[in-house]
């Protein structure tokens, strides 16, 4: 594949941008949480060179995505309360068993 990523690299061109005038959006609405986040990973951003400060008429909308990991988090938190709940009825079975078969040794003995 070295070759062909190679020249397909090498013809390389950027696209012109057509529009002759910006999209108009309205401005997004945050709360005050998630524009501090996106400032701070913005300041980030500009710090590690990802991006640099433009006076462009052109801008693209911010959407804030919520972690994964707390989905993730709450899942297995959800699981371990199921195997918690289930392996507490398995016990309680297990001793409701136990106290039958007491009452069918007393009762037929």
């Amino acid at each position: 594949y070295k070759p062909v990523i190679e020249s397909i690299i090498e013809e390389y061109k950027p696209a012109e941008n057509n529009a002759e005038c910006p999209f108009r959006h309205q401005p997004s609405r945050h709360s005050a949480e998630e524009s501090e986040s996106i400032r701070k990973e913005v300041d980030v951003w500009l710090q590690d060179g990802i991006v640099r400060k433009s006076s462009s008429n052109s801008a693209s909308r911010v959407v804030v995505v919520k972690k994964l990991q707390a989905q993730v988090k709450d899942a297995l938190r959800d699981a371990e309360e199921a195997k918690a709940a289930k392996d507490e009825v398995q016990a309680l079975s297990k001793e409701a068993e136990r106290k039958v078969k007491a009452r069918r040794q007393k009762y037929y003995s």
